[in-house]
């Protein structure tokens, strides 16, 4: 026989969910500014992740587009932007090839990066690589033509929530844009 059909519900003040809002808003507005200081030292990956996470932390509110900075910019819609603008400046370049890796250059704004963490094809499989100080290496398949290397950065940054279960939560909801 199957089991009984039940449904559970649970009741949450408004208030209980109005603090978690606030809060969430509070952490991403902490997370912008933290994310243009670890800009302005050339890190990038740290400085993309925080505009992410602000991102999502302010696509999790209820009114998503009522979030806004001091100068009054919408940052639901403004986030996704400087993001574009970071990645805009990245350049990277061919540095040198031997048997086991590429060796690639990158620069923000002209100037080497200190860090920066990164997806690759080695010509079988996704990696990861990351950038320090200009130098990102890609170790490929000897087989790979090295014609083109697809490089996509990570900036949702899965791997260092460092159990952040709130934030985990949230960016397995809101889609990656």
């Amino acid at each position: 026989s199957a089991p009984p059909k039940c449904v559970m519900r649970a009741w949450v003040e408004r208030s209980v969910v109005d603090t978690m809002y606030s809060r969430r808003i509070d952490r991403a507005k902490g997370l912008i500014v933290s994310a243009k200081e670890l800009l302005s030292e050339q890190k990038l990956d740290m400085a993309i992740r925080s505009y992410y996470w602000a991102y999502a932390l302010i696509r999790s509110v209820k009114n998503p587009g009522s979030v806004k900075d001091e100068s009054g910019r919408i940052l639901v819609d403004y986030l996704p932007l400087v993001i574009e603008d970071i990645m805009s400046d990245i350049e990277v370049s061919y540095a040198r090839r031997d048997d086991v890796g590429v060796d690639m250059y990158f620069t923000y704004k002209g100037k080497p990066i200190k860090s920066l963490n990164f997806f690759y094809n080695d010509g079988r499989d996704k990696c990861d690589s990351s950038v320090k100080d200009g130098y990102g290496n890609l170790r490929i398949l000897p087989t790979h033509s090295g014609d083109y290397y697809h490089l996509e950065i990570d900036y949702e940054a899965r791997n260092v929530l460092n159990n952040d279960k709130d934030l985990e939560q949230i960016l397995k909801i809101v889609p990656k844009r």
